[in-house]
């Protein structure tokens, strides 16, 4: 399923520091497979449009309390 997420800041963490460019993402069975300033939508199943709002591909949210419960009694 191709998916495409339009008009986003894209944040990436290549190189000694962070880089923000304006364009879309496209996705194919969840692998990315273009980033550019401008992809055409028409072979896209599904398209999000993410006007204003900051991408970062590749970001795993590794969040977790699990340290945090030693200091429960």
């Amino acid at each position: 399923m191709k998916k495409i997420i339009k008009n986003a800041y894209i944040l990436d963490m290549v190189g000694e520091k962070a880089n923000i460019q304006k364009a879309d993402i496209l996705i194919n069975n969840n692998i990315i497979e273009e980033i550019a300033p401008e992809i055409d939508e028409s072979e896209a199943e599904e398209k999000i449009n993410a006007k204003n709002m900051l991408v970062m591909p590749g970001l795993v949210n590794t969040h977790t309390h699990l340290a945090m419960s030693i200091f429960r009694g």
